[in-house]
Order: structure tokens, then sequence, then C-alpha cells
């Protein structure tokens, strides 16, 4: 404590106060509350097991990141005063990268869930074709 100081005027440390917070990409806090409704969303996936949570946490804690610079990003722009890209743009870059890591591994891109699908064969592919090619042409009248 400063011994010329004023204790009176003095205050401890105010809990829940934000306003140094310029991001919030390197607030716990602010990450958790950003990530919570995300984590919610892919552990409604049908194909996530409880083994995936540590995936999935971390998908989300990506996702908010990302979500939290490119709010940053557009309130206070892409440039710093020398005109220099800002060190939240590279950070962004580096974590949506990790992010679609994660989202292909989860199954959470379009690719990633066809490839979760069973696949069968081409013969039972062919035959599932033209029986849908039959079944059209019946109805039709044939074609004739």
């Amino acid at each position: 404590m400063n011994p010329g100081g004023h204790p009176e005027t003095l205050q401890a440390r105010q809990v829940g106060n934000l306003n140094a917070r310029r991001s919030g990409v390197h607030s716990e806090r602010c990450l958790a509350e950003v990530a919570q409704p995300f984590l919610d969303e892919i552990a409604q996936s049908p194909h996530i097991e409880p083994g995936d949570k540590y995936a999935a946490e971390q998908a989300a804690r990506l996702i908010a990141i990302v979500t939290l610079a490119d709010a940053d990003l557009f309130r206070r722009g892409l440039t710093n005063r020398a005109g220099e890209p800002r060190s939240l743009l590279a950070y962004r870059l580096r974590a949506s990268s990790q992010l679609e890591r994660y989202l292909v591994q989860l199954g959470m891109t379009p690719h990633s869930r066809r490839a979760l699908k069973p696949q069968g064969s081409i013969a039972e592919r062919l035959s599932q074709l033209y029986a849908e090619r039959d079944t059209d042409g019946a109805e039709t009248g044939g074609g004739e």
C-alpha cells in the first residue's frame, strides 16, 4: 500500500469488473460465458459421445475466441495505428484453423458427417438407383 495514499479512498478489487476488457479472448470468464451455448449445441448432436467431451469443449472455446475476436475486429478495425494488421487478427486466424480441425474430428462439417454415415457397396447403390428409376417409370406410365 502507498504510505502517502488515502486509505479511505482505496477500494478492494471489484469483482466482476470488465472495464479493462478489450476483446475478451484472453478472459476465461468471457470465454466460458460465450462458449457455453456452443458447447450445448455440439453436445446435442446425435453422433457426439461422452468420450468426445474434451474435443467438444475445445471446439466451443475456439468458437468463442473466433466470435469475440470477430466482434472486436469489426468494432476496432483490422489494423493498428501504424496501419499494420492487429495481433488479434493473427490470433483469430490461428484459432479458426484449429477450430476447423476440431469440427472435422467431431463430424460437425458436411464432409465429415458424410464420412460418418455407413457406406454400402457400389452394387447396392446401383440396385437402389435402378429400383427408384423403375418405380418412377411405373408411376408415370412407363414412358409409353
